[in-house]
């Protein structure tokens, strides 16, 4: 198979694979707290323990561990974040939402690989041949020349000449 021809198939099927992540965090009211957070981490203390103390989250009593989650199981603000950050790092900033502000540390990372080929093969084959046939209308309609025309076959002088497959304004 020629290389444009593999580049085309393999780059769909690689959406299949996930990232997740799994990170810890500790949520408080105000950004004066969080920073002060960010101060005793900073100075070696041990996430998990300071979560357990000051978090005012129901994870709090795991040490603020999340588990493992996708990107779009949490708000993107927090997911922002946490798929930035490489494991054992914390975010050098704390971040706001409508509960309070989060200090977050990621743990872990892991890609979880797409399924079997055969597995999703019908289905990228249908949305490629769906593309193909967009793209293939989308050229032909950039080629056509529209024109109006009366009920009795003659052409309409009134309104323009549409270019490409626009739709017609409808008719007074």
């Amino acid at each position: 198979m020629p290389r444009k021809g593999r580049r085309r198939l393999v780059s769909p099927y690689l959406r299949f694979a996930v990232a997740w992540a799994r990170a810890r965090h500790i949520l408080v009211s105000t950004e004066a707290e969080a920073r002060k957070v960010l101060d005793e981490l900073h100075h070696g203390a041990d996430f998990a323990i300071l979560a357990r103390a000051v978090s005012k989250d129901p994870d709090a009593s795991k040490g603020g561990d999340l588990g493992f989650f996708r990107r779009e199981q949490v708000w993107p603000g927090f997911a922002d974040v946490a798929f930035s950050l490489q494991p054992g790092q914390v975010a050098s900033d704390p971040v706001k939402n409508e509960f309070g502000w989060h200090v977050i540390k990621v743990e872990e990372k892991r890609l979880v690989p797409p399924p079997a080929y055969a597995a999703v093969h019908d289905q990228l084959r249908q949305e490629l041949l769906a593309a193909a046939v967009r793209q293939s209308v989308r050229q032909a309609r950039a080629q056509l020349d529209i024109r109006r025309f009366n009920l009795d076959g003659s052409a309409m002088d009134t309104g323009p000449r549409l270019k490409g497959g626009a739709s017609a304004p409808p008719a007074d």
